[in-house]
Parts: C-alpha cells; structure tokens; sequence
C-alpha cells in the first residue's frame, strides 16, 4: 500500500512539475519591432494629417536629398507649393511660397518617454 502511495505521489508531483513551467511562461517580444506606444501614435498621426511626410533623407557626399510622400527630392527644388529650403540630418525645412511660412518635417520625434536618462553621462 506504501509503494502505491508513493507511485501516485511520484506521478503526481511529475504531472505538477511538467505543467508549472507552461503557466509561468511569458511570450517574447520581438526586440526589433518598435515600441508600440509609438506604432500606435505614428499611425494616429499618420491618419489625421494628410500634409508632407518625411520618409527618409540620405546625405551622398555633397549631395542630400529627402524622402517625401514617396518622391525624392533635393534641396531648392519645388514640392506642391513648397521650396525644400534646407535638408539636414533628421528634418527637413519646407517654405511655403505663397504665405513665406516655414514648416519643418521630422524624422524622429522626441518624447518624454522615448528619451531616458542614465548616470553614466560620457
């Protein structure tokens, strides 16, 4: 009777032991996905303006250029009714030619959460 006993013990414990891990198991995240409360106000963003987006810009030597609503274009040319007045490492400077206004397209935008500081200032 104890040799039974210690078998449905024995089984028992296997059987707990088998299941535990599966219910402490968290699921990975992909660590090259962005973080998601930026996915989710890139594309609230992206929904509610329909103005120029920057995509990309690339510096060749002397030459840069940016990556508009999907056309590229070089500093001094003409986008809709805006002159690309200056391209830069992450923005890009539009003038408007009617109303000589300036509007500055971003690459990155920073926020409050997406800068974090740390005590090893080099």
């Amino acid at each position: 009777m104890l040799q039974v006993n210690q078998c449905v013990l024995g089984l028992s414990m296997a059987i707990l032991f088998t299941m535990a891990p599966a219910s402490f198991a968290q699921e990975l995240s992909d660590p090259t996905m962005p973080p998601r409360q930026l996915e989710q106000r890139h594309d609230s963003t992206q929904k509610s303006s329909s103005g120029p987006r920057l995509q990309s810009i690339q510096f060749m030597g002397s030459n840069r250029s940016a990556l508009i609503n999907g056309q590229r274009f070089y500093q001094g040319e003409r986008f809709e009714n805006y002159l690309v007045e200056k391209i830069d490492l992450n923005f890009v400077t539009l003038r408007d030619q009617q109303t000589e206004k300036r509007l500055t397209l971003r690459l990155f935008e920073l926020t409050k959460d997406s800068v974090k500081t740390s005590g090893n200032n080099l």
